[in-house]
């Protein structure tokens, strides 16, 4: 099964932290720019200029003024994670074929943010899409190409009309509840973009 990966925003803070900023604490090339402001949908690589850990924190959202914990793990940017260093010992070695991790400091503690690179097709000819007057306003039905599906964990993925995000399979969903760690939900609608 697959599923679509959302934040807890209801019991975890969430993290503060912007592609410009990232761009101008790494002092990044004018080569780096648009792949760092589009950094949820580039397949560029940033390992080899990530020079230092980027200072990162955690708020409480407007709407949800009581949440006081900090996750385990978390969605940023629509398809990249912030984990934490218990997040990053027990899910490395089965993300790691997946993408990059990426130093970040919060408060003086290690956190990483796995910048996911396995993108898989959609299939447009199956998916299907709400209109209102003739134009897209949102998904209700999203299909993936089955040959690419079956062996990925973790992987992103961006229909032509938008509504795009990260998603998972049943692996990553078990290893999250397995070490019993706190901030994502998993929807197994993947149509449902307002997760």
């Amino acid at each position: 099964m697959l599923y679509r990966i959302g934040r807890d925003e209801a019991e975890f803070q969430q993290p503060s932290l912007n592609t410009f900023d990232i761009f101008k604490e790494l002092q990044l090339s004018e080569e780096y720019f648009a792949d760092c402001i589009s950094l949820a949908t580039t397949q560029k690589e940033f390992y080899p200029v990530w020079n230092k850990d980027v200072s990162c924190e955690f708020k409480r959202l407007p709407d949800h003024t009581t949440t006081a914990k900090i996750p385990h793990i978390t969605l940023w940017n629509s398809t990249c994670l912030i984990m934490s260093d218990v997040a990053y010992n027990c899910l490395y070695s089965m993300l790691i074929s997946s993408g990059e991790f990426l130093p970040l400091s919060v408060k003086g503690t290690r956190y990483y943010l796995f910048h996911t690179l396995k993108t898989i097709s959609v299939n447009e000819t199956e998916t299907e899409y709400e209109t209102t007057n003739e134009v897209i306003t949102g998904l209700e039905k999203l299909v993936f190409n089955e040959e690419e599906k079956e062996s990925q964990i973790l992987f992103r993925a961006f229909p032509e009309e938008g509504y795009g995000g990260l998603f998972c399979n049943d692996v990553f969903k078990s290893k999250y509840e397995e070490f019993k760690l706190g901030g994502l939900v998993f929807e197994d609608n993947l149509a449902n973009v307002y997760i």
